[in-house]
C-alpha cells in the first residue's frame, strides 16, 4: 500500500487528508453545520442568536476566548469583504470608534490573500475556509518533512498531527492564529528549499512566504514563527557547511529577509504609525513576556485535551464575567463578552499522549538506530518545542526570554502555540522514521524526497533516496527498553499534571450534583483512555521491535485520539456516545496492526457513517449554517431615515463590531488598538467611572453593563448600565453626534434621566422614542450635533486633554464654539466671541436643553461616504466640524485646493473655509501606506529581477547541476 502511495505522493497525501477532514468534520463539510464563532454564542444584530436563527444551538463547553472571533474577527471579515468588493482599499473603519485605522490594526487580517478571498466569498462558503487551513497546514508539513528525507508514512502522520492539534482545533475559528499556525509549515519548506537549493528563485519563494507570515494577522504568532524558521535555516545551513557555502547562504536568507520586509511594508508602516499613536496593553518592557500558566492544573490538558471541556457557568468558572442568554429553544446559556482567557487560551494547543510518546520513542531509540539520519533534526525540533513548553510553565532560564526585545511584549502562552505543537508533530515524524530505521526495514517504504540530489545536498545528516537492504532487526534490550521508556516518559508528565487536576476537580465540584455527570466524558473517560491508547502503544511498538511489523497502526491510534478531543459542543449523554466511533477508531488500528488495509479503509467509511449519524441526532452541538449578520427590522429603519447617523446600542444589540458589518456608524469599537485621543476621550468622558487602561477589556467598549473600573491600585468588575452613562455624561455623546440610543424594551432611558434629574435638581432631557418593535427601542438625542456643522467662534488651549475637558463641562453652548490646539489660519476672522472667549452656556446644561445664544449650529450637509473619504457641502466663513476621528493620514481639499486638517475638540477634525457655499472633501490615504505600496512594488521588481538574472547567470550549469522538479506552488 505504502509503496502505491510513493508514486503519487502529494496527491495521495493531499487526498488522504481530505479524507481526514471529511471524518474529523463532516457535519460541517456535508451536514450543512457550522464553526463560525458568532453562532456558537449570542450577541450580534440582536442579543440573542441571529434573527431569524432556529437552528441548533451547542452546550458552551468551549473553555476559550470566542468572544474575540465572534465579536471582533467576523464582522470585520465582512466589512473588509465588503470594501474590497466596493473596489476599495480596506484602509480605514468610519463604523467603529467613530472612525478608526482598519488594516493597520494588523489583526484584521487585510492585505492576506487566504483572508481576502475568504472575505470576499459568500458567508456560506467561510465554513470551508476554516478547515482549508487545516489541509494546507497538514500537506506542507508533509512536503516539508518529505524533502528533508522522510519516507511517506512518518510525513503523513506529522502533518496529521499538527493539523489535528489544538492550535487548530481548539483555535480553528480565531483566524488571526489560524493564519500564522497555516503558513508556519509553508515557511519551514521555503526556508529549507532556500538552505538545500542552489536555484535563484528560492530567494524569492522564501521572501514572499516570510511577507505572508508577517502579514498574516498574529505579529504575537509571527515572530515565535520566524525565530523557529531562522534557528532551523542556520542549523541546515550548518549542516551542509561542506558543499555550500555557510556565507552564501547567510547572504540569501539575509536578503530575502529584506526583500520581504518590503513586501510586507503596506501593512508593517501603518502598523508601526498606528502603535505610535495609539493605546494598546503589550508596552515594550512589560511583564506580559514572562508571564505563565498559573494553574498547573490547566497544562494537563496538553496531554489529555478533554479534562477541561466542561460547561462554561458561573458555578465552573466563577472568576470570569459571563452573560447569559435564552436559546431559540429556551435554554440558558452562559457565555464570555470580554477576551477572558479560558484554560485553553493558556496552552495554545495539546499534542495528545501518542504524539509524545513517538517522541520519547524517537529520542530513546537514537542510540541503538542502524543510521542516526535524522538525529540533528529530532534534538532540534524537540528542544524547541520542549523550551517554549517550559517558558509557558515559567521555568527558570526559559522564562527570560520573555525579557528580550520584542519577546517582551508577546504572550507566548496563546500565541506561540503553533510552534510548539508544530515543533512536536515534527519530532514525532522523526521519531517514527527512526523506530523503523532501528527496529525495521525501509524496503517497503523509501524515502523519496523531491529531488535525486537530495542526498548530496543533506550531507552530513544523509537524507538519501537509496533503497536499502531489508534487514530485519534482533530482539533484545532495545525492543524492551524504548517501548517501555517511552511509555514511562509519557505516563510521568501525564501523572504529573493529572492528579492534580483530578483532585482540585474534585474538591470544587464533589458536593455538585452535576459533578459526575459533566466530568464523566470529560475529565474521567478521558484520561482512562489517554492511558488505554499509551498501553495500546507500547504493545504496537513492543511487536514491531520483535516482528518487523504492524508500526503503521501507530497513524490510526494517533488520530482516534485527536479525533477524540475536538471540541463539538455535545451535552453529556452525547458525549458519552462518542465511544462508538472511538470503538471503530480502535478496530481500523487493529486491522492495520494485522496488515488488513483493505479492511481498514471499509472500516473508516463505516467510521464516517457514524459520525454523521451521531452528530445528525444529537439535539445539541455545532449550529446549523446561517447567517449571523441577517439584519433585523431596526436596523432597516436606521439605514432608512438616518444613513448617516451615529448610533449607540446596549445590552448585547447591535454588539460590536457588528454595526461595522452592517455599515452603522457606531461610537463603541472593539480592536486590538484604539487611537490614543479617543481612549483617553471614551476613559474619561464617556464613562461616569474611570475604566481600567491595562486589561485587554480596556479595547472593548460594548455597551453591555459589564465593565472593569479602576479600584485602589487593582480593577473591579462594575455592573453599570450603558443607559447611565448616556444620561451622566450626555453632552459629551452629543459632541461625537451620537443621535440615536438603542435599547432593549425592558430599558426606558427616560426613567434614567428622570432620576437623575432628581439627584442633580436639573431639567431632564426628553428622548423621544422613535421606533419600537417586539424587543428593541430606539430613542433620539435631541441635543446630539450634527455629524459635520461651521462655527466662526473658536478658541485655541494647550493640548488635546484640557480640549477634551472644556468642550464638554457645560461652559460651551454645544457646537457654538470650537477648540483648537494650534493658531488658526491668517485668514480666518473670528466672531464677536472668536479667540476672545467662548459662548457660554448655564452649569446646569449637562441634563437640560442646549442653551439659547446668539450663534446656532450651522448643519453642514455630508453628500457622499465611502469608507476612506467623506464629501461635506457647507457654508462659509467659519470653522467646518467633521465629527470623525482625528488621525493622522487624512488630507482634505476646499473646492480642489489642499487645506489643512486641524484637530477639534481634542478628537475630531476640523477645516477652516471661506465665505460663501463650497465643497470639501477629506481622504484617508496615509503616507505610511503609500510608502508601503512603494516598498511593495519595489520589493515585488527585485524579486522578479533576481530570479530572473541569477537563472540566466546559472544557465546549463543549474540544469546539469540539479534535475528539474515538480515545482510546489505557494
Amino acid at each position: 500500500m505504502i509503496n502505491s502511495l510513493n508514486r503519487h505522493d502529494k496527491l495521495s497525501a493531499l487526498l488522504l487528508y481530505l479524507v481526514l477532514i471529511a471524518v474529523a468534520y463532516g457535519p460541517v463539510l456535508f451536514g450543512a453545520r457550522s464553526l463560525a464563532p458568532a453562532l456558537l454564542q449570542p450577541h450580534g444584530v440582536v442579543a440573542g442568536w441571529p434573527v431569524g436563527y432556529e437552528g441548533r444551538t451547542p452546550v458552551n463547553l468551549f473553555n476559550i476566548d470566542l468572544a474575540t472571533p465572534a465579536y471582533y474577527e467576523w464582522p470585520i471579515n465582512k466589512l473588509i469583504g465588503d470594501s474590497y468588493k466596493n473596489k476599495e482599499l480596506p484602509l480605514w473603519n468610519p463604523y467603529a470608534a467613530a472612525g478608526t485605522p482598519l488594516a493597520a490594526q494588523y489583526s484584521t487580517r487585510a492585505f492576506f490573500p487566504y483572508q481576502v478571498l475568504e472575505n470576499i466569498s459568500p458567508i456560506e462558503y467561510w465554513d470551508f475556509f476554516l478547515l482549508g487551513r487545516l489541509l494546507i497546514a497538514g500537506f506542507f508539513t508533509f512536503v516539508f518533512l518529505r524533502r528533508i528525507g522522510l519516507s511517506f508514512a512518518p510525513a503523513f502522520l506529522s502533518g496529521a498531527l499538527y493539523m489535528f492539534s489544538g492550535s487548530f482545533t481548539w483555535f480553528i475559528n480565531l483566524e488571526q492564529f489560524a493564519n500564522c499556525a497555516m503558513m508556519l509549515p509553508v515557511l519551514m519548506w521555503a526556508v529549507e528549499r532556500l538552505a538545500t537549493k542552489k536555484s535563484s528563485w528560492e530567494v524569492p519563494i522564501s521572501a514572499g512566504v516570510l511577507a505572508l507570515t508577517a502579514i498574516a494577522g498574529q505579529p504575537e504568532t509571527a515572530l515565535y514563527i520566524v525565530t523557529l524558521a531562522t534557528l532551523y535555516f542556520f542549523l541546515r545551513t550548518l549542516m551542509l557547511n561542506r558543499e555550500l557555502s555557510v556565507g552564501r547562504n547567510i547572504r540569501r536568507f539575509a536578503l530575502a529577509a529584506l526583500l520581504s520586509v518590503a513586501l510586507a511594508a503596506p501593512l508593517l508602516l501603518p502598523f508601526g504609525e498606528f502603535m505610535q499613536n495609539s493605546h494598546n496593553i503589550h508596552p515594550p518592557g512589560g511583564d506580559m513576556g514572562v508571564r505563565s500558566i498559573e494553574k498547573i492544573s490547566k497544562q494537563a490538558s496538553i496531554l489529555t485535551p478533554t479534562t477541561h471541556e466542561y460547561p462554561q457557568t458561573p458555578s465552573f468558572i466563577p472568576s470570569a464575567p459571563l452573560a447569559i442568554e435564552t436559546t431559540p429553544d429556551g435554554e440558558e446559556f452562559h457565555f464570555r463578552i470580554f477576551p477572558t482567557n479560558g484554560a485553553w487560551d493558556s496552552l495554545g494547543g495539546y499534542t495528545g499522549t501518542i504524539m509524545l510518546y513517538l517522541v520519547f520513542a524517537g529520542l530513546f531509540s537514537i542510540p541503538f538506530a542502524n543510521k542516526n539520519r535524522h538525529k540533528a533534526t529530532l534534538l532540534f525540533f524537540t528542544g524547541f518545542g520542549a523550551v517554549v513548553v517550559l517558558k509557558n510553565l515559567g521555568v527558570e532560564p526559559f522564562v527570560l526570554i520573555g525579557r528580550l526585545p520584542l519577546f517582551d511584549q508577546v504572550w507566548s502562552q496563546r500565541w506561540a502555540g503553533p510552534t510548539w505543537t508544530f515543533s512536536f508533530a515534527v519530532a514525532a515524524g522523526i521519531g517514527f522514521e527512526t523506530l523503523r530505521h532501528t527496529f525495521g526495514s525501509r524496503a517497503a517504504d523509501t524515502a523519496n524526497t523531491e529531488e535525486p540530489s537530495a542526498k548530496v545536498q543533506a550531507a552530513p545528516i544523509t537524507y538519501d533516496t537509496e533503497t536499502e537492504t531489508k534487514k530485519k532487526s534482533r530482539p533484545g534490550l532495545s525492543s524492551l527498553l524504548v517501548p517501555i521508556g517511552a511509555l514511562a516518559a509519557t505516563f510521568a508528565i501525564l501523572m504529573h499534571f493529572m492528579p492534580i487536576s483530578v483532585i482540585m476537580l474534585f474538591v470544587r465540584f464533589v458536593r455538585k450534583s452535576e459533578f459526575f455527570m459533566t466530568f464523566g466524558p470529560s475529565l474521567i473517560l478521558g484520561t482512562a483512555l489517554s492511558i488505554l491508547l499509551l498501553v495500546a502503544a507500547t504493545i504496537i511498538l513492543i511487536s514491531y521491535a520483535r516482528k518487523g511489523r504492524g508500526l503503521e497502526a501507530l497513524i490510526p491510534l494517533a488520530l482516534i485520539e485527536l479525533w477524540w478531543a475536538i471540541p463539538r459542543g455535545y451535552d453529556t449523554q452525547w458525549l458519552y456516545l462518542k465511544i462508538v466511533p472511538f470503538i471503530l477508531g480502535l478496530y481500523i488500528t487493529l486491522q492495520f496492526f494485522k496488515g488488513r488495509h483493505k479492511t481498514a479503509a471499509l472500516t473508516v467509511l463505516l467510521l464516517f457513517g457514524t459520525v454523521m449519524i451521531l452528530d445528525y441526532n444529537s439535539p445539541k452541538g455545532l449550529p446549523d449554517r446561517y447567517d449571523p449578520f441577517t439584519p433585523a427590522p431596526y436596523v432597516e429603519y436606521l439605514k432608512e431615515q438616518a444613513p448617516e447617523e451615529r448610533v449607540i446600542a446596549g445590552h448585547g444589540i447591535l454588539f460590536p463590531n457588528f454595526s461595522s458589518a452592517l455599515a452603522i456608524k457606531d461610537i463603541r469599537y472593539i480592536n486590538s488598538l484604539a487611537i490614543d485621543t479617543f481612549q483617553d476621550f471614551r476613559n474619561s468622558h464617556l464613562h461616569a467611572l474611570y475604566p481600567t487602561v491595562n486589561e485587554s477589556s480596556s479595547l472593548w467598549f460594548t455597551g453591555r453593563p459589564e465593565l472593569f473600573v479602576k479600584h485602589g491600585e487593582g480593577n473591579t468588575l462594575l455592573l453599570r448600565g450603558i443607559e447611565k452613562d448616556i444620561v451622566a455624561q450626555l453632552r459629551y455623546y452629543s459632541l461625537m453626534s451620537v443621535k440615536y440610543i438603542i435599547l432593549p424594551n425592558s430599558v426606558d432611558i427616560n426613567s434614567v434621566a428622570e432620576k437623575s434629574s432628581r439627584i442633580s435638581e436639573a431639567v431632564p432631557v426628553k428622548f423621544p422614542r422613535v421606533y419600537t418593535d417586539s424587543e428593541i427601542s430606539i430613542y433620539e438625542n435631541p441635543t446630539a450635533l450634527p455629524r459635520a456643522y461651521v462655527t466662526d467662534d473658536v478658541v485655541q488651549v494647550e493640548g488635546y486633554e484640557e480640549a477634551q475637558e472644556r468642550a464638554g463641562t457645560g461652559r460651551f453652548a454645544l457646537g457654538t464654539a470650537a477648540l483648537i490646539e494650534t493658531e488658526p489660519p491668517v485668514s480666518f476672522s473670528p466672531g464677536s466671541h472668536g479667540s476672545k472667549g467662548p459662548s457660554v452656556a448655564p452649569d446646569t446644561a449637562l441634563f437640560t436643553e442646549p442653551a439659547q445664544t446668539t450663534r446656532t449650529v450651522k448643519a453642514a450637509r455630508i453628500v457622499a461616504q465611502r469608507n476612506n473619504s467623506v464629501k461635506v457641502e457647507a457654508v462659509g466663513p467659519g470653522l467646518l466640524v467633521l465629527t470623525d476621528t482625528y488621525y493622522p493620514g487624512w488630507s482634505a481639499t476646499v473646492d480642489g485646493e489642499k487645506s489643512e486638517i486641524y484637530r477639534v475638540n481634542g478628537i475630531v477634525r476640523g477645516v477652516f473655509i471661506p465665505s460663501g457655499s463650497h465643497i470639501i472633501d477629506f481622504k484617508y490615504l496615509p503616507l505610511s501606506f503609500v510608502f508601503g505600496a512603494i516598498f511593495f512594488g519595489v520589493g515585488f521588481v527585485s524579486c522578479i529581477w533576481y530570479g530572473l538574472r541569477c537563472e540566466r547567470g546559472q544557465g546549463k550549469k543549474r540544469k546539469d547541476e540539479e534535475p528539474q522538479e515538480e515545482q510546489i506552488e505557494v
